[in-house]
């Protein structure tokens, strides 16, 4: 996802909601599922490029029968 003036606050820094919906979208890394969540490494600012990734680390009964 790149960094578009309009997702910038009062510090020129990206508004943390932006990275929580890139964290979100990312296939099997949802924050609200058991055991995720979000890794904030740096502030990004206009123009950066931020990449989300994902990686099961555990299977569990329920996430087995979909």
């Amino acid at each position: 996802m790149t960094v578009a003036s309009v997702m910038a606050n009062g510090h020129e820094t990206t508004c943390g909601g932006y990275m929580s919906l890139l964290a979100n979208t990312t296939p099997a890394c949802d924050r609200r599922a058991a055991g995720g969540g979000i890794d904030f490494v740096d502030r990004a600012y206009e123009g950066d490029v931020l990449v989300g990734s994902a990686e099961e680390r555990t299977r569990t009964a329920a996430a087995s029968a979909t």
